[in-house]
Parts: C-alpha cells; structure tokens; sequence
C-alpha cells in the first residue's frame, strides 16, 4: 500500500514538474488532462496533435478532481476557471495559467461530467454581476 502512495505522489510531482515547465517557458501553450476509462493523460497539444507526456493510474473516482485541485492551489494567484459547452458531449474544463498556459480538462466518465457541471455552476455564482 505504501509503493502505490510513493508512486502516486511521484506522478502527481512529476505533473505539477511538467505544467510548471509549460508556465516557466513563457510561451504559449495549450495543454490537455483528459480522462480515458481508468487512466490520465495530460501533454501539450502541438498543431492540433496531442502529445502525451505522461499519464496517471486513477485510483479512485476523484482522482481527475484531485489533479484539478491541484493546479488551483499551485498556481492560485495565476489560475483563472474557464468552461466550454458541448451539445451532446457536456461540459470541458478550460482554465487558464498565467497569460499564457490554456488546459483542456475533459473525461469520459459520468461521474468527472458531475463535478465539472457543479464547478460551471459555482464558478458562475462567484461571477455573476451583483444587483443593488
């Protein structure tokens, strides 16, 4: 049970190790975490090509919602939410890092769809306009 903590903290670094790579690099980027049955991938998306650079063993349901967690609290005075609707597909996450890092968040399972419409739904809460 210890292994499968140590390995799962090491690809937890290694991911918050390659997004902060993307953000140091100072130039524009457009990367990926996508959800694929009980895997994580994340990378860079070059020309319309995804790239993988690693991947995660989910261990449980949350573990995507876990990943989210942490880019907000990482780079909380650079992350900004974003979200993309899809007819037929539902909602994508689409936060940004910086001025120069956009992350599409997406997954293929009905429980990620849950927590992604209650962050949307949160996030536009906190923005909506204040009436007097």
């Amino acid at each position: 049970m210890q292994n499968n903590i140590n390995a799962l903290k090491q690809e937890y670094e290694a991911f918050l190790k390659y997004i902060k790579s993307r953000v140091e690099a100072d130039e524009i980027s457009i990367l990926y975490i996508t959800r694929e049955n009980d895997y994580i991938h994340y990378g860079k998306i070059n020309h319309g090509v995804r790239e993988d650079v690693g991947n995660i063993k989910m261990t449980d349901e949350n573990s995507l919602k876990t990943l989210y967690e942490l880019l907000k609290t990482e780079f909380s005075s650079l992350f900004s939410y974003g979200s993309k609707h899809t007819f037929g597909m539902g909602w994508s996450l689409y936060p940004t890092i910086s001025d120069n890092i956009l992350i599409e968040i997406e997954s293929n399972s009905s429980a990620d769809e849950i927590w992604f419409y209650e962050e949307v739904q949160k996030n536009r809460e906190i923005n909506a306009p204040k009436s007097k």
